[in-house]
């Protein structure tokens, strides 16, 4: 290993977000941050990273979050950040206050042109995979938002008023 790459792992350590026994720990992956979920140490889900269902990577499978930072807030929160071809993605997580042990994931994606694919994707400890898609309107530009909880239980979706369940593929 040369010096640069060890300087460059040595610069990024996981960033984790605990709350109760859940954990949502990001380590940094190439060009990108992906996160698991563990809960008392036991596996949940991860996120899977790269193109998405279509093979674009303009529309990756997960918002590529190349930046992660705490945030001051009443409860422990993350915030995230990053870009893929010409749309821009922020992620929040933070303590869903009316569930223990249990995250609540928001994410918005300013998009230019229309979206081949938006949401976030994760791999659970069966192998099956779990999606969470976001509605893209075809006028541009536009901000799409979509919001999921991570628990115990896994993946669930957070959309006001309709509680669809993700989509396993």
């Amino acid at each position: 290993m040369t010096t640069a790459t060890t300087d460059r792992v040595a610069a990024r350590p996981p960033v984790a977000l605990v709350v109760g026994d859940l954990a949502v720990t990001f380590e940094w992956a190439g060009d990108r941050w992906r996160h698991s979920v563990t809960h008392r140490g036991r596996f949940v889900a991860e996120s899977i990273e790269g193109p998405g269902p279509a093979g674009d990577a303009s529309w990756p499978s997960s918002p590529p979050c190349q930046e992660v930072t705490t945030a001051a807030a009443p409860r422990p929160a993350l915030v995230a950040v990053g870009s893929a071809g010409r749309s821009h993605f922020a992620a929040s997580l933070a303590a869903d206050p009316a569930r223990p042990d249990t995250v609540l994931v928001e994410v918005a994606c300013r998009i230019r042109e229309p979206a081949g694919w938006l949401g976030s994707t994760y791999r659970m400890p069966d192998g099956d995979t779990v999606c969470v898609t976001a509605e893209a309107a075809a006028a541009t530009p536009r901000t799409v938002c979509w919001a999921y909880r991570l628990g115990p239980a896994g993946v669930e979706s957070a959309a006001p008023g309709t509680e669809p369940a993700p989509r396993r593929v």
